[in-house]
């Protein structure tokens, strides 16, 4: 199911909310995970957007096939050491697949200043 946690390595990855959720005044949805690990201690989160032009396109794609697509994404990051401390990874989708997108108008990166500050 897609609300559980999922372990990978020494991370876990939590889908927050129920999937892909609309945005208002726009024709995009977003589905983000947190992403953590105690040691060494990793807080990050990960964004994944889908324009509703993209799924009447290809009307194959549904949002569990999106959401699996989105954790392997995750995954690859983990395999890869390329997840860090207060990192916000965000990726819009396009052609079919997720790419990584550095600066979107459609998420607010905040996770270092909201946390950056606290410790422990």
């Amino acid at each position: 199911m897609i609300n559980n946690p999922i372990q990978h390595k020494n991370f876990f990855i939590q889908l927050q909310g129920d999937g892909f959720r609309p945005v208002a005044t726009s024709g995009t949805q977003i589905a983000s995970y947190w992403v953590v690990c105690g040691n060494p201690k990793i807080r990050s989160i990960f964004a994944f957007s889908t324009s509703l032009f993209d799924l009447f396109e290809n009307p194959h794609e549904n949002q569990e096939r999106l959401l699996e697509s989105a954790v392997s994404i995750i995954k690859q990051y983990i395999d890869e050491s390329k997840v860090e401390d207060l990192g916000e990874y965000t990726f819009r989708y396009k052609s079919r697949q997720f790419v990584f997108d550095e600066s979107p108008r459609w998420w607010n990166k905040s996770l270092k200043v909201l946390l950056g500050s606290k410790t422990g």
